[in-house]
């Protein structure tokens, strides 16, 4: 009887480890699989953005405002949504009327990308 009893034991004991071990490595794998979600969604985000500023210059160039300075500013949210501030500055633009900045600021607002839960602005960066 007392044979029975210790094999009983150890037969629990090493069940427990087995489905301690068992839940560990599901649990590392999803949280591997968590991760990988999360730097792919990053990558993602920082093709677009690269993209985006890229696009914003090349119409600033052709427009005539060469060798503008564009700046791509990313707030992200604790829900995960994303605010975008593109400024923009160029000598050429200080000059303008406040209609004329309008007028290219409506323009500039059909740069963006589509992507989930992102809200994007533009501005100009006056100096004085």
């Amino acid at each position: 009887m007392k044979g029975r009893i210790g094999s009983t034991a150890g037969f629990w004991a090493a069940t427990v480890c087995l489905v301690l071990v068992t839940a560990f490595c599901i649990a590392g794998t999803v949280r591997s699989q968590g991760d990988m979600e999360e730097r792919e969604l990053a990558q993602f985000y920082q093709v677009k953005e690269r993209q985006l500023v890229e696009d914003v210059k090349d119409f600033l160039e052709k427009k005539g405002y060469a060798d503008s300075g564009v700046a791509l500013t990313r707030v992200v949210k604790e829900d995960g949504a994303r605010d975008y501030t593109i400024t923009i500055h160029h000598g050429k633009i200080d000059e303008m009327d406040d209609f004329s900045r309008q007028a290219l600021k409506n323009e500039l607002s059909g740069f963006t990308f589509f992507a989930e839960n992102c809200n994007f602005y533009h501005e100009f960066l006056i100096t004085d």
